[in-house]
């Protein structure tokens, strides 16, 4: 029987890990209980019987623990709620069989708290440790039993809350009472206890449906509720956060409260506003990150429970609400806190109504919080407070917009934008959006007072159109409206409304580039017309215009824009700079502007050459206007001169971030910013507007110079840099007036005004406090310190992120609302208006998530950081020393203010931080001194109480040393290390202050991180371990940080050292004297933001990463089972991070493949309940972690949309560790879910991916699936999820149900009707394009992967269908997809037959689908690379042989009208719809076209369809010059000169060249193809291609195309599949009939040779055999140009050169062949593959083919050369593989040898040396084919003895089955060559002779029939070369014919057929024989034979006509 947990916990001396350890055992096993089958009875009953005796254990343990008096070895809260967390499993469990157990387990613990004698006294625990029974006094203070009670009565009432009502108020009742204990005297709270017991009251109200609250509880909590809030005002007394935050959620039953509704019946929302919002409730509420999120979803509820359940307010009315709330807010947190609740009370809303976002009801919402930016509302609110209002809006957007359907989306893009709907076809599909009605309110109205809520609605439809894609373009008209719009708002008076719409236009042409053409040249039109106008000229309209240029020049497409068009707007750009540069007069001064804009965007243009080509014109206006001093008169003059210079330098920016800068270059630009930096200087003129204009000014030369960083670091103007460093670090500047140095030098005066400073003393001085001004300059503060991390938004940065810093706690930005929670502390906002030219010249604005710039004068500050980042570490030390000492004088000044102190100690710290990254990224080193003097100067900066600037000081440390460490020599290093970590130990040991020990403890674990080679782990490890058992919250905190930071460095960590690691970790987490929970409020609330448990998590973490494989070793220390606890108590925690954690942790385990350590379902359970947990959005309102039982909440936990998707990562890992089967069943409808609603999840795809790729082979249903998915509607993809939160609604009574109107059916009807149509709206939409893209993308993948997939083999028809639906979209990339999967289609489907038609394709049948979607890609407006693609299908589907030419006459068509196209010399190309406009574009469909012609041609020769090749041949006369043309033009751009683009309009644009890059690229894909094909038409008939080039033209173009294969392949050597498909073509060229002058000039065959060589050597197989045939083609080639023998001989050596790499390739095979090989058994190590052999026999194919054209004296040296060859390769072990290989070349060598008169002894040499192999060593095969072989040429070297042994052999031969075949052959080749050479003639009749003398011992069919095929042979032989001896030969032959008839019974046939061959060779000798030769009997015999044949045939004329029977008698 299993030990009982009172005696494992009595017998242990921990009693918490013991308890520790049985409940994470218990835990393990009741949580399968969700994967057991309903119909499993016999484990149903198991997991019954375990939850009972788990209660029954519990419950003992409760009883021990109300009466022994060492109850607090037992406390521990952290494994109570571990504890609770089964206890109301097991009652999960076992709530069908035994549902009363609920009630009387909840009576049992209400029992405890009650303080009822319950105890049980163990038998074996000492009387010392048992409590007398109780008396009848109670108490009412803590007891670890009580807490135990607490916490596990909390997870009860979430999840059984329904049944207890009856215990509510008795439960209420107690918790006051505890209450009263504890608000008498502190002594008495407990931080834990006295928030559980507030959160079991908030539990009981929340869950218990009938619960009715006593009005004398309600004035009991609010009594509580004041005193604390008093106490807290009054500075009294300090409470636990979280149960404050519990007071706060408990407001929710006072306003929820028919009292209060009731009191405020007149205004309810007046009521709740006055007492919530504007009392301590929502001032603490929101101010406390802890309590903001509580307080915005108590707010959202409350709201909620007034519009949803009592019905009491509007819609409207909420929005009211929240907009005023927003309006009156004070600071961040109550407006982050706002837009929270906004969002949590959507997301119920949306639970309660699934269409409550649908139509334009989202466009409602948008429009009415949008109330915050009326006119009245932005009084004094600064612009940073706006902008930052319109991002709350745009995280909002993010959120909640993938909930919508995509009619609802274009229904709010279209109200926005408000396009007029007249003539729109009722029937069209977009007209379903406007059949709603709207309000013109919801569109833009752009005027001044509306100008921010116009921003925010352009910022609305930026977001929307990016999420729509060109979806919504069907209806050219409507879109072409939209355009005019925004074309419209992008011009419009108002500077924000212009620069923002601008934005949204970039967005609207990046979708629908086809009106990029038209928008630029209407505004270059209009900008040309404006500039001709002598006054009225327009500004706000030139400068919108100039914008829409500039702006979409990054995103304007060459397909679309015509590069001449560029050209122009150069021009007149440039021409009006160049004669107006520094003219500041009133219109030239603004018509310079609008061209400087113009030249801004211009340098964005994406074509380096075109920049470089402007780089010279650049510079010159830069000179003119920045070098020079500028005469001003006054300072209008002035402002406008510097305002030009200003975006002259924004210009330099766009262009720097476009090219490539060089040295040269930025020795320019830097002098060209020093002449800047002067002529500023010299400015004396002094004002406000002069001074921001000169700020700008610094600012974008310091811009510059971060550019430029990396060519003037290394002699960077010291002074220089220390006058920018004090742009961030002055102490007497703080202002925004006066935030920068240089301006501060202008004006002494300090704008510091008396709230500011009223405001500064109240502060703390912490950067977190800096972060949370509202000022919005934060002292001076840059803009990259946040919240989160550092931000890397230099201009250097490709992309903004934030950098995390050692000691980091984990990112808060789990939470879908942690944007807004990252705005709290965030004071700079980025407003595009401060830097409107940003979004052109920032490299990292992204159109689709904008960054915007800082004030100008953070700008400035963040830039100076930058450049003393980027150029401080390439100083030398003694400049280094000096900038560190100037930077020491502002640390240390006491001039500042408290908060530019931390201002400038947080800036320098960062600057510091991020040029010690640089350091450590570039590997430099520091020198000793001035690192020295860094780590002194850090030690210095005081503050050490905040943690931000302590994480920053003490990664900083770590770097310093190893920068330094890096500069000193080897022996020295360890030294200075240990010199540095010992005293920082001693200053560990020496201190007690908190917050010092800190700081030293994070730098020792830096020194590690950076130092790991040169330090020792032991000696920090032990102090760090010391620490952690420190009870002070701060110490123990960051020690165990420090502890995560070495570990994540230390890579090699022992077991006994992780086993102390895991067992000290194990302790701390469970002693109730460290971290969250206990008795201290200081502890509790300090953990709140530095929580020591997630920490130790996080190490767990970092030691399974560093122990990995070896985790099972610490099983027997008893680690493991610590280690397993600590993680499974992880995932049983409500806290979000703690689940992914383990959730990670888990990852790695099974990464490690180690089965048995942690329950794979667990956290399988874990990930599917955080993915369904985040479908919907909302703030979580349970305590408990219910994913392992159930919850009666509507949101029961925080959603997170990136802990879901990280679970989908996790998931895909598990596939691909064949764990499918864990999840797959239960995630099918999930994955689903969340494809439809986040498809651009990267996680989310990777998923699918995976599970396609594990599950296309074994599951048949896949494409279904897909299938089903691609034409789904968002409706029945969340049938599923809404239902079971329809059953929950229904419980709680909030399910909305119709009400039926009895009084008329018809009205009633009507009605119906209305109400099927509302619950269809937004999900019966189809799932987003998106989504259809990712299932498009996974059909493609399996096309790809398995092309012969017999389930997409099996739906054909269906595949066709989507891709035909993808086709016809108007979303480019969808339409790509479906083109290429039809393209995919037709080449690996188009083979295989119809089952029920064989004789056809199973496409044909799909003809029509096919034809329709490739011509719906020829659609208006469709991108050029869609149409090329589409040719390419088309050609495709016609070479397809699918069906006949003629049915496919659109598509034949097609292809005709792109051929005529080429006789069209206009400037528009029209194919079908779709109207190409841009030279570059109709060029690629021109090229494509071509392109599509070659691969048909190419398929017809190939395949020699005369269908096709009849078709082709009509046009073959257009299409081979125009191939060849277009060979030309591509060598010709290569190679030649740009080209020079001439205007068809102005002909005076010259010089204006156009890159090279953009017409090479249209040719470098297709060119090859061209080659190709032509290769293959000069081989069908050279006539076709050599008749389309002059004769003096043809080597020379032959040459080229030879020339361009040969450098495609020498540019990608590694490239196989290149190599692959080159070779061949190159052959196809060398074999025509060209002579090929020039390639075989001497410095061209060298590099060819070369480059064949390296081929050679780097080649595959199948490279190589392509390779033999273009050596045999060149060795061709050299033989038709040198047809003399003088000619011959003259390059002889050319020719040997293409033997020698033949040979190469042979001895790389056999290298054993080599003359200087001499290894012993002259073998080859490897066994010769297939392919090799191949090679082999091609190669001595080569050789035998071209040994012919040389001289007999170059002849006999090539034949001794192969002979040796040969003869090796017959001496080598794999003679028998190899030896067939060479026997056609032996035999070619001995012929010409021996007939020819020839070296007969090369022969008789190289028989002498190979006969005993021939004879003993061959297999029987290769010895009877050599001997034939040499036999049948005539070799006279044979012997007697060795004739009669071969005629033995070849007789045995005849007789096994195996070698008759090739024995029979090889005779009859001798028999023939019989009477042509002595040997064959001596072999045939030893042979015959030895045949007839064992003729009676022949009896076997096979044997008499070889034979009898013998004789017959020689019976020709004679007729053909000995007539006089042809009648005996009659005889004999007639002779074995009747002899094998009458031995052969099955083979009569043969006899007559031979005896009729013979009569017909010569008739007369045969009628002589017969008549002499033969006698009666013999003659009547051969006639019967000769009749059963003719019978047989019945055709005996022939015969008769040559012999009459008659003869025979």
């Amino acid at each position: 029987m299993a030990t009982s947990l009172l005696d494992r916990l009595s017998g242990s001396d921990n009693k918490r890990h013991e308890l520790f350890v049985w409940s994470i055992s218990k835990f393990e096993l009741l949580s399968a209980f969700h994967n057991v089958s309903k119909s499993d009875t016999e484990k149903i009953q198991f997991y019954h019987q375990s939850a009972k005796d788990t209660l029954d254990e519990l419950n003992l343990l409760l009883r021990y623990l109300t009466s022994t008096e060492d109850a607090n070895d037992y406390e521990s809260h952290f494994v109570f709620i571990r504890i609770g967390q089964i206890y109301s499993l097991s009652l999960f469990i076992l709530e069908d069989e035994s549902p009363g157990k609920i009630f009387d387990e909840s009576e049992f613990l209400i029992k405890i708290l009650s303080e009822e004698d319950i105890a049980i006294y163990a038998s074996n625990t000492d009387d010392k440790k048992k409590k007398s029974p109780s008396s009848n006094k109670t108490h009412y203070v803590y007891t670890p039993a009580k807490d135990l009670a607490t916490t596990i009565l909390i997870q009860i009432v979430e999840t059984f809350g329904k049944e207890l009502s009856s215990l509510a108020p008795l439960l209420n009742t107690l918790i006051f009472k505890y209450f009263k204990k504890m608000m008498e005297k502190s002594k008495y709270q407990h931080a834990t206890f006295m928030t559980s017991l507030l959160r079991l009251y908030n539990a009981l109200f929340r869950n218990c449906k009938d619960f009715v609250l006593d009005s004398t509880y309600t004035s009991k909590f609010i009594k509580l509720s004041k005193v604390v809030f008093n106490d807290i005002y009054n500075d009294l007394q300090d409470y636990p956060v979280d149960f404050i935050s519990t007071i706060i959620e408990l407001w929710k039953i006072h306003f929820t409260h028919d009292a209060f509704i009731k009191q405020h019946s007149n205004n309810i929302t007046n009521g709740l506003f006055v007492k919530f919002i504007e009392a301590e409730i929502g001032i603490y509420g929101f101010s406390n990150d802890s309590s903001r999120i509580y307080t915005a979803r108590v707010l959202s509820e409350i709201l909620f429970d007034y519009y949803a359940n009592k019905k009491i307010i509007t819609l409207d009315e909420v929005w009211e609400f929240y907009t005023r709330a927003y309006v009156n807010a004070v600071s961040r947190d109550t407006t982050s806190g706002c837009f929270e609740s906004i969002i949590n009370f959507i997301g119920l809303c949306l639970i309660v109504d699934k269409n409550f976002l649908s139509e334009s009801n989202y466009i409602r919402i948008f429009t009415a919080i949008c109330e915050i930016f009326k006119s009245e509302n932005l009084i004094d609110i600064q612009m940073d407070s706006i902008s930052r209002s319109i991002r709350y809006l745009r995280y909002m957007h993010m959120i909640l917009l993938p909930k919508l359907g995509e009619s609802s989306k274009i229904m709010t893009l279209f109200n926005l934008l408000n396009p007029s709907t007249s003539n729109i076809d009722p029937d069209d599909s977009i007209a379903s959006v406007f059949n709603n009605d709207t309000s013109d309110d919801m569109s833009i109205n752009a005027t001044v007072d509306t100008q921010w809520l116009t921003v925010a609605q352009l910022d609305l439809s930026r977001i929307l159109i990016s999420s729509l894609s060109s979806s919504f373009g069907l209806e050219e008209r409507i879109i072409r409206q939209i355009k005019d719009r925004i074309v419209n708002l992008s011009t419009n008076e108002i500077f924000n409304i212009r620069v923002h719409s601008n934005e949204l236009l970039k967005e609207f042409l990046t979708q629908f580039p086809q009106y990029l053409s038209e928008t630029i040249s209407d505004s270059l039109a209009f900008l040309t017309s404006e500039f001709k106008k002598k006054d009225k000229f327009s500004f706000a309209k030139a400068h919108g215009h100039a914008l829409i240029i500039a702006n979409v020049m990054e995103i304007a497409d060459k397909d679309f824009v015509s590069f001449e068009l560029i050209m122009r707007i150069t021009i007149f750009t440039t021409s009006f700079i160049k004669t107006h540069t520094t003219t500041t007069s009133d219109d030239i001064y603004y018509k310079g502007i609008s061209c400087w804009v113009l030249l801004v965007g211009l340098m964005s243009y994406s074509d380096e050459q075109y920049i470089m080509m402007q780089t010279h014109q650049l510079f010159l206006f830069w000179k003119v206007l920045l070098s020079p001093s500028f005469i001003y008169k006054n300072e209008d003059e002035l402002y406008r001169n510097l305002e030009i210079r200003n975006h002259a330098l924004a210009c330099m920016l766009t262009y720097l971030n476009n090219i490539k800068i060089d040295e040269e270059t930025g020795k320019q630009v830097s002098y060209l910013l020093t002449k800047c930096s002067n002529f500023n200087h010299s400015i004396s003129l002094k004002s406000k507007k002069i001074d921001n204009v000169l700020l700008m000014n610094e600012n974008r030369i310091l811009q510059v110079y971060v550019k430029i960083h990396q060519y003037v670091k290394g002699n960077f103007n010291s002074s220089l840099l220390i006058l920018i460093m004090k742009n961030f670090s002055n102490p007497n500047i703080y202002t925004e007036q006066t935030a920068s140095y240089i301006a501060s030098f202008y004006d002494d005066r300090k704008y510091r005004t008396v709230e500011e400073g009223k405001e500064e003393i109240l502060q703390e001085n912490t950067v977190n406090n800096l972060l949370r001004l509202n000022d919005g300059f934060s002292f001076g503060l840059s803009s990259k310190l946040t919240g989160l991390g550092i931000s890397n938004n230099s201009l250097q940065q490709k992309k903004h992120t934030i950098s995390n810093i050692s000691g980091g706690w984990p990112s808060k930005d789990y939470c879908w609302y942690y944007q807004f929670e990252d705005e709290v502390l965030r004071p700079i906002s980025q407003v595009l208006s401060y830097d409107h030219l940003s979004m052109i010249y920032d490299t990292q604005f992204d159109s689709a998530d904008p960054v915007y710039s800082p004030k100008v004068t953070t700008s400035v500050i963040d830039s100076s950081m930058d450049i003393f980042s980027f150029v401080f570490p390439y100083l030398n030390s003694s400049i280094q020393t000096s900038v560190i000492e100037n930077l020491n004088l502002s640390i240390y000044s006491k001039s500042a203010t408290p908060m530019r102190r931390i201002a400038i100690a947080a800036n320098v710290c960062v600057a510091i931080h991020n040029t010690l990254q640089i350091f450590q990224k570039q590997e430099l080193a520091l020198d000793e001194q001035a690192g020295k003097l860094i780590l002194e100067s850090i030690k210095k900066i005081e503050f050490y109480n905040d943690s931000y600037i302590t994480k920053l000081k003490a990664d900083s440390n770590g770097l310093i040393i190893a920068a330094v460490v890096r500069g000193l020599p080897e022996e020295e290093k360890a030294n200075f290390v240990r010199s540095q970590t010992h005293m920082l130990i001693n200053s560990v040991a020496e201190t007690t202050e908190p917050y010092f020990r800190v700081f030293h403890t994070l730098s020792l674990a830096t020194i590690f991180k950076y130092n790991s080679k040169y330090t020792q782990f032991e000696p920090i490890f032990d102090v760090i371990m010391t620490l952690i058992r420190d009870p002070h919250p701060v110490v123990h905190s960051w020690a165990l940080k420090s502890l995560h930071v070495l570990l994540e460095k230390h890579l090699m960590i022992d077991i006994r050292t992780s086993v102390e690691i895991i067992k000290t970790l194990e302790e701390l987490l469970t002693d109730p004297s460290y971290g969250l929970y206990g008795c201290s409020t200081l502890r509790y609330n300090y953990n709140m933001e530095f929580n020591s448990h997630i920490v130790i998590s996080e190490i767990m973490k970092a030691l399974t990463e560093t122990v990995g494989p070896s985790l099972p070793e610490l099983s027997e220390s008893g680690a493991l089972l610590s280690f397993k606890n600590i993680i499974i108590s992880s995932t049983i925690s409500s806290d979000i991070i703690f689940q992914i954690i383990s959730s990670q942790v888990y990852e790695n385990i099974a990464t490690f493949k180690l089965d048995n350590i942690l329950a794979d379902h667990i956290f399988i359970t874990l990930s599917k309940s955080i993915i369904l947990n985040a479908v919907n959005i909302g703030i979580g309102s349970s305590y408990s972690n219910c994913k392992y039982t159930k919850c009666s909440e509507l949101v029961a936990s925080t959603s997170s949309l990136r802990a879901a998707t990280e679970q989908f990562h996790i998931l895909g890992q598990l596939f691909k560790l064949q764990k499918k089967q864990l999840f797959i069943t239960d995630m099918e409808h999930l994955s689903w879910m969340y494809l439809s609603i986040y498809p651009k999840s990267k996680y989310v795809q990777e998923y699918f991916f995976e599970w396609l790729a594990n599950c296309y082979t074994d599951d048949s249903h896949w494409f279904e699936k897909l299938y089903l998915m691609f034409g789904i509607s968002r409706k029945n993809v969340f049938q599923r999820f809404y239902k079971a939160y329809d059953t929950l609604l229904s419980k709680k009574g909030m399910l909305i149900t119709e009400e039926k109107d009895l009084k008329n059916e018809d009205e009633d009807s009507i009605n119906q009707k209305e109400r099927d149509n509302q619950n269809q709206e937004v999900y019966s939409d189809k799932v987003p394009w998106q989504t259809q893209e990712v299932i498009l993308k996974l059909m493609e993948y399996v096309l790809k992967e398995d092309p012969k997939n017999a389930v997409l083999a099996q739906n054909v028809s269906k595949l066709i269908n989507i891709a035909c639906q993808a086709s016809s979209m108007s979303i480019i990339s969808i339409k790509n997809l479906g083109l290429n999967i039809l393209s995919n289609i037709l080449k690996q489907f188009s083979e295989i037959r119809d089952s029920q038609n064989p004789d056809k394709s199973i496409l044909e049948q799909q003809e029509a689908s096919i034809t329709s979607s490739l011509m719906s890609a020829f659609s208006n407006g469709d991108s050029p690379r869609t149409i090329a693609v589409a040719i390419n299908v088309a050609a495709e589907f016609i070479a397809s042989d699918i069906v006949p030419l003629a049915h496919l006459t659109r598509i034949s068509k097609l292809f005709v009208t792109l051929l005529s196209n080429f006789n069209d010399k206009g400037s528009v190309l029209k194919i079908e719809d779709c109207v190409i406009k841009t030279q570059k574009a109709k060029k690629k469909i021109e090229l494509s076209a071509l392109n599509a012609w070659a691969g048909i041609v190419k398929h017809a020769i190939i395949s020699d369809n005369k269908e096709l090749l009849n078709f082709i041949n009509s046009y073959s006369d257009f299409l081979i010059p125009l191939w060849i043309i277009s060979l030309r033009e591509y060598v010709m751009i290569k190679y030649g000169r740009n080209m020079i683009i001439q205007s068809d309009e102005d002909n005076s644009i010259e010089g204006l060249i156009e890159s090279k890059k953009t017409k090479v690229e249209l040719y470098e894909p297709i060119w090859l193809n061209f080659v190709e094909v032509l290769g293959l038409l000069m081989e069908k008939d050279q006539g076709l291609i050599l008749n389309s080039l002059n004769e003096n033209e043809i080597d020379s173009f032959m040459f080229v195309l030879l020339t361009q294969c040969i450098e495609k392949i020498t540019s990608n050597f590694d490239n196989h599949a290149i190599k692959g498909h080159i070779l061949p073509v190159i052959h196809n060229i060398l074999r025509s009939n060209v002579p090929f002058g020039i390639l075989f000039e001497d410095s061209i065959y060298i590099e060819v040779i070369g480059i064949l060589d390296r081929l050679i050597l780097t080649g595959s197989t199948e490279e190589k055999i392509a390779i033999v045939d273009i050596l045999n083609a060149l060795i061709h080639a050299y033989t038709i140009r040198n047809t003399s023998e003088d000619e011959f001989l003259q390059g002889i050596d050319k020719l040997y050169e293409l033997l020698r790499l033949l040979l190469n390739i042979v001895s790389d095979l056999v290298p054993f062949i080599k003359f200087n090989n001499f290894e012993g058994n002259s073998s080859n190590s490897d066994i010769l593959s297939k392919q090799e052999i191949i090679l082999l026999k091609k190669a001595f194919h080569v050789l035998e083919l071209n040994i012919s054209q040389f001289d007999d004296i170059f002849k006999l040296d090539l034949y001794t050369c192969l002979l040796f060859i040969i003869g090796r390769i017959f001496e080598s072990e794999e003679h028998d593989i190899l030896v067939p290989t060479v026997l056609p070349l032996l035999k070619f060598i001995s012929m010409d040898i021996i007939m020819n008169g020839l070296n007969i002894e090369l022969l008789h040499i190289f028989y002498g040396s190979v006969k005993p192999i021939i004879f003993n060593q061959l297999s029987k095969q290769n010895t009877i084919a050599t001997i034939l072989m040499l036999t049948s040429v005539g070799y006279p070297g044979f012997t007697e003895k060795e004739t009669d042994f071969i005629t033995n052999t070849l007789l045995e031969s005849l007789k096994i089955s195996e070698t008759s075949a090739i024995t029979a052959q090889g005779l009859k080749t001798v028999i023939k060559n019989c009477f042509s050479n002595n040997a064959s003639k001596v072999l045939t009749f030893k042979v015959l002779k030895k045949i007839l003398n064992d003729l009676d011992s022949v009896e076997l069919q096979n044997e008499s029939s070889v034979i009898f095929s013998l004789i017959f042979e020689l019976t020709k032989a004679i007729n053909k070369d000995n007539d006089a001896k042809l009648v005996p030969a009659i005889v004999v032959c007639i002779s074995f014919a009747m002899w094998y008839y009458m031995i052969s019974p099955g083979n009569h046939e043969e006899a007559s057929s031979v005896i009729i061959t013979i009569a017909k060779l010569n008739p007369e000798k045969f009628k002589i024989t017969l008549a002499s030769a033969f006698n009666q009997a013999q003659k009547k015999l051969i006639e019967k034979i000769v009749e059963e044949s003719t019978s047989t045939k019945n055709d005996s004329s022939n015969l008769k006509s040559s012999v009459e029977l008659k003869t025979f008698t």
